[in-house]
């Protein structure tokens, strides 16, 4: 446990420092056109950004997979971890994870949330959305 706890912390610490190491830089790609391509034209989409050792975010994991087998067909649900697609973390502005874009099928950034989320409360935040019916 105490090694998940401090796998976590490093993975945060991280996170964090890439963003403020690429921050000076201008972004030459919008959190818009960036999400174009990882997302279906015409299609809402929930961007996780985590790590695979992170406790929260294999909470997540798990959250995404049920909700890619239910509502898979209405939404897209995409993991980005910062061990193999770290360069995606400055460009949407990452600091923390995980962390949840919730994409519209315009490729607009249209909510953002910190944290783990349950199945339920990811649900509620969907239909709110009306990503999904």
């Amino acid at each position: 446990m105490h090694r998940r706890i401090l796998t976590t912390a490093f993975m945060v610490v991280l996170v964090a420092t890439l963003a403020m190491a690429c921050s000076s830089e201008p972004d030459k790609q919008p959190p818009a056109a960036a999400a174009g391509a990882l997302t279906t034209p015409g299609r809402p989409a929930v961007l996780e950004f985590g790590a695979k050792t992170c406790a929260p975010c294999i909470q997540m994991q798990k959250v995404f997979a049920e909700l890619t087998a239910s509502h898979g067909d209405q939404v897209d649900f995409r993991l980005i971890y910062a061990d193999e697609q770290r360069h995606l973390f400055p460009r949407f502005r990452i600091t923390l994870i995980p962390t949840q874009i919730f994409v519209d099928a315009q490729g607009r950034e249209v909510e953002r949330h910190i944290g783990p989320l349950t199945r339920d409360e990811m649900l509620a935040k969907l239909k709110q959305l009306n990503f999904i019916r």
